[in-house]
């Protein structure tokens, strides 16, 4: 789901209400249409609020929004992936091997790991990857 600005993820899941919510992370990509990484942070969370008893959240452990997202599901199923924070999918190990693509560890609840060759570059796609998890 996408939005322009506040309210418009509620009027989709108000109409389409989601079994599933994933936040990447509170970023600046929406800054000039909602003004602040608060107001970012409104509006994606929206999503998360429009979660049923059964949902599953999936959210970003290293995002400084964690702990708001956090609070936001508490009492739904919570899974959470990051880079730095101690999380259920983790990447660990990153390192580019070349101009198109990146090795890191794939980390799955401190229990599996498995080494990975990902063909983007930029710690975000790493994020993007360890969401999709």
């Amino acid at each position: 789901m996408g939005m322009r600005g506040l309210g418009e993820i509620k009027t989709l899941t108000d109409f389409i209400p989601p079994d599933l919510a994933v936040i990447t992370n509170i970023g600046e990509a929406h800054i000039g249409l909602l003004g602040s990484k608060d107001n970012i942070f409104k509006a994606k969370s929206e999503l998360l609020q429009s979660l049923d008893k059964d949902g599953i959240a999936i959210i970003n452990r290293d995002d400084p929004y964690f702990f708001k997202m956090l609070e936001i599901v508490k009492g739904k199923k919570i899974y959470t992936f990051g880079i730095e924070n101690r999380s259920d999918i983790m990447a660990r190990n990153i390192r580019m091997v070349s101009d198109k693509g990146m090795r890191f560890t794939l980390e799955v609840q401190n229990d599996k790991s498995r080494e990975i060759y990902f063909p983007l570059l930029g710690r975000y796609n790493i994020y993007n990857a360890l969401a999709a998890v």
